[in-house]
């Protein structure tokens, strides 16, 4: 198995400003990479995305269903609209201005490939009730969503259970052999 991290334009020591144009950009430029490489399964490509990750992976899984063998989203938001009305509620009246939509539950209504969601329940940033929705609007045969009772938004990935649940999964979907 071959893993590529991506660090955003505007994260980390990235420079750039972040915004959704930019950032799809970034993950189009990740994946272009890997089919440009002669040395790793073109076929067997998988997306992984966390939080804001999440929406660039399912934005990148819907323009990119052909290449994408499948998608594993953990802790994401259904849209920035929708966020607006949990953070910042007093703004909801203008939230029509945001030049960032990242509309994930509608594109996931486009999705075939297996997709994996991963859904801390004590998320305190992003309400675990968006996971559930993008789970159930997806259009994907092969989806499954796990939830981790004890999971916050930045820890999901430390609970109990979670590596062996991302294993099998990997496993169900045929990615990694024994």
């Amino acid at each position: 198995m071959n893993v590529l991290i991506v660090e955003y334009r505007g994260y980390g020591r990235s420079t750039g400003a972040p915004s959704e144009s930019g950032l799809q950009l970034d993950a189009q430029t990740a994946l272009q990479y890997l089919l440009d490489r002669s040395d790793i399964n073109h076929s067997k490509i998988f997306v992984f995305g966390r939080s804001l990750g999440g929406a660039v992976a399912i934005d990148l899984a819907a323009r990119n269903a052909e290449l994408i063998y499948g998608l594993i989203v953990e802790n994401s938001f259904t849209s920035v609209p929708d966020m607006v009305d949990i953070v910042l509620p007093a703004l909801r009246y203008f939230k029509f201005l945001s030049k960032n939509q990242w509309s994930s539950e509608e594109k996931v209504q486009s999705l075939t490939m297996p997709t994996l969601f991963l859904s801390g329940e004590k998320d305190e940033l992003i309400p675990p009730s968006m996971m559930t929705r993008l789970h159930t609007s997806c259009a994907s045969t092969s989806k499954e969503l796990i939830t981790f009772a004890e999971g916050h938004h930045m820890d999901t990935w430390d609970q109990d259970g979670y590596y062996p649940a991302l294993r099998n999964w990997l496993l169900k979907v045929n990615l990694l052999h024994e």
